[in-house]
């Protein structure tokens, strides 16, 4: 009897050895999907302009990355003023209870000194939107370095690629529409001297390069605005025989260029194609009419991909590129009707920001691959919704 006794407590013991070393690789696997009992990550974000919509997009799908990410969120705005938005920075850089990170995005170049500064700061500073544009910021800031230690990433959106796949988009309608004529076309810079302007028209072009039969007759600046453009539109119609294609570095002012095609008595969709780069309402809404061919965005999202990589990198995951560009999502009539309830409905509030992390998502390739089947899986989940 007692023999068996010991056994049954010999038994008992090595029973739960066998569990607590089973239970180890499971409560790892915990911590690396889920971390328990962290405590939130304080981020400040400064905004370029809160009240212009593609700002107020961008800050909605900050918001709700940061709440799926427990992440304690102060966003500050500027209004476009970049001398503000420099002393905004600078004044949070040196607060007494500094916040872990500080995004920021790059009105007039003004990141360069903000980084500078981050160097005398506990906090670390990401940089969103905008990259460099003068020669010596360019090659200074290319990368985060060694140099400038706080200053730990970047998600900057490739313009040049907007650029090429918006020119790309339209001279391929305007060749199916006069196969056999040269193409005259009109294109529309935004504000002179910035990084998304420059870009995107290098990017046109590139386009055009690659193209037969192009004629760029005129580039002119409308500053991002639509009236402006409108009115600068209509002057240039007139001023050239015949148009048959007008570029446009963004939506707004590819809106004014429509509006001053139509008066004028040109035919946006037949005898006129346009197009852009923004995935604005007005512009969704044009393409989804057809008189416009395309617009590329999506880069609003980058503030999330930001937060994402600022989650994996606070939880010590390793071997990230840190210095990201995003690629535009090109919509067209093909696509226009995914996309367009994507931005219509803002279905990235059906997102799990969570899976953007490699943290919860060890599978993820890359940021860019996911964001595209968060964006297309989000509206495949609506349709069962509301099925």
């Amino acid at each position: 009897m007692r023999h068996t006794i010991k056994e049954r407590f010999i038994g008992l013991v090595w029973s739960c050895l066998v569990l607590l070393s089973l239970s180890q690789p499971a409560q790892a696997v915990i911590s690396q999907t889920r971390p328990l009992n962290e405590a939130p990550i304080k981020v400040v974000f400064i905004s370029v302009d809160i009240k212009y919509w593609f700002w107020e997009y961008l800050l909605d799908v900050l918001k709700e990355a940061a709440e799926d990410l427990n992440i304690d969120l102060e966003v500050l705005g500027a209004e476009r003023d970049h001398i503000r938005y420099k002393e905004t920075a600078l004044n949070v850089l040196k607060r007494a209870i500094p916040p872990d990170y500080l995004i920021i995005g790059n009105e007039k170049e003004s990141a360069a000194a903000i980084i500078e500064a981050s160097n005398t700061s506990r906090t670390k500073v990401f940089l969103i939107n905008n990259g460099f544009v003068s020669k010596r910021n360019s090659s200074k800031f290319a990368e985060t370095s060694p140099t400038y230690p706080q200053w730990i990433g970047q998600v900057i959106p490739d313009n040049f690629h907007a650029g090429y796949e918006s020119g790309k988009a339209l001279l391929q309608e305007a060749h199916k529409a006069f196969p056999s004529t040269t193409i005259q076309m009109l294109a529309f810079s935004g504000a002179h001297n910035t990084h998304a302007s420059n870009e995107r028209v290098r990017g046109l072009h590139s386009a055009i390069a690659e193209s037969k039969a192009v004629d760029l007759l005129q580039t002119v600046s409308a500053d991002w605005n639509g009236t402006l453009a409108e009115k600068k539109a209509v002057a240039l119609l007139g001023r050239y025989q015949v148009v048959h294609a007008i570029w446009s570095a963004n939506d707004e002012m590819a809106i004014g260029t429509l509006h001053g095609a139509v008066r004028a008595g040109y035919v946006p969709g037949k005898n006129l194609f346009i197009s852009s780069t923004g995935w604005s309402k007005p512009a969704v809404e044009e393409v989804s009419k057809g008189t416009l061919v395309a617009s590329l965005g999506g880069h609003f999202l980058d503030s999330a991909w930001a937060l994402a990589m600022i989650y994996d990198r606070q939880h010590g995951e390793k071997g990230l590129n840190m210095n990201e560009h995003s690629k535009f999502i090109r919509m067209d009539a093909s696509n226009v009707s995914v996309l367009g309830r994507f931005m219509k409905e803002r279905l990235w509030h059906q997102f799990d920001f969570k899976q953007w992390t490699h943290v919860h998502n060890p599978h993820l390739t890359s940021y860019e691959t996911e964001q595209r089947k968060l964006i297309f899986a989000s509206v495949r989940q609506d349709k069962k919704l509301r099925k």
